[in-house]
């Protein structure tokens, strides 16, 4: 982590642990007052009603961002059977109620492997997906119900447990784009009856999880007593499955000004975390077979080395 000048504020990736009734956007506008880094942007949305790991990226970790929001996300909810809702959970109108027929638990988990997988998912319409340059939520809010296409998606693991006569717990392993509440919705129409998400929490985003993270009183109180640096982590900490290149001095100067590095490297495709020979994390490139390693995403400056 550095500091260009006195006003910039860090660089580095900061984990909240969002409360509920927080939007994303209300975390990060929180961040950059407390931190005073006007650059900072968040890796995935959660939803209002939902908790869970929230990785804020500052200063020029932004520039990490689209790396970090390709990760694969791993959430706990539990879902209600029987009610549908506009919002497809707890915070919309109902719109629809059915009676809960017994289930068997081979039947639940038959609906989960059938939604697991790369399948076609419709997102809620209350999303801030866009339809013809408006917002699908603001179309809903107007009555007009936005026609959202399915779209694929990747769910890795749906694991599913009955836990009462109308509810049912979740584990989600899913890749990006995949709307939980969409799921939920979506197991209660295999078994016949509905449902929507009551309550959701993101535990994990690539290797980072929230038992890392702070909450926003925690944030507060360390950025009061001058210690928040102390839980801001270095911006290669999310990236940190991927394969590294150490550069010398000749491959970083290339590499600091987006030229191609002209070696062998150890391994053909694919990102890379690049470092120079004293530690700098440099950014992100890609192994070029029989060429080198070209930078993808150049950063100035920002330190590697973690704190002790």
């Amino acid at each position: 982590m550095r500091r260009t000048k006195a006003t910039d504020g860090p660089d580095g990736l900061l984990l909240i642990d969002k409360p509920a009734g927080w939007t994303s956007h209300d975390v990060v506008a929180k961040v950059r007052r407390l931190l005073g880094q006007r650059r900072a942007g968040h890796t995935g949305t959660l939803d209002p009603f939902a908790t869970g790991l929230l990785v804020v990226c500052l200063g020029q970790a932004t520039r990490l961002a689209e790396y970090l929001t390709a990760h694969d996300k791993e959430y706990i909810g539990e879902a209600v059977l029987g009610v549908e809702t506009e919002t497809d959970d707890s915070d919309g109108k109902v719109t629809w109620v059915r009676p809960v027929p017994e289930l068997a638990e081979a039947a639940i988990q038959a609906a989960a492997a059938r939604l697991t997988g790369t399948i076609l998912q419709t997102p809620p319409a209350f999303s801030a997906l866009k339809v013809d340059g408006k917002r699908a939520y603001a179309l809903a809010r107007e009555g007009r119900a936005p026609e959202l296409a399915p779209r694929p998606v990747e769910v890795r693991v749906f694991e599913v447990r009955l836990v009462g006569t109308d509810r049912v717990r979740l584990r989600v392993v899913c890749g990006p784009g995949t709307y939980i509440r969409s799921l939920a919705r979506d197991l209660g129409r295999q078994l016949g009856c509905g449902a929507h998400l009551a309550s959701l929490r993101r535990v994990r985003s690539g290797e980072l999880h929230v038992r890392e993270a702070v909450t926003m009183a925690e944030l507060e109180a360390l950025t009061v007593a001058g210690r928040a640096e102390e839980v801001i982590l270095a911006a290669d900490e999310g990236l940190l499955r991927w394969d590294a290149a150490i550069l010398g001095a000749a491959g970083a100067r290339d590499f600091a000004h987006g030229n191609l590095h002209r070696a062998a490297p150890s391994r053909a495709g694919g990102p890379l975390r690049v470092y120079a020979a004293d530690g700098r994390f440099l950014g992100i490139g890609e192994a070029r077979p029989g060429a080198g390693v070209q930078p993808l995403k150049v950063l100035a400056g920002v330190s590697a080395e973690k704190k002790s």
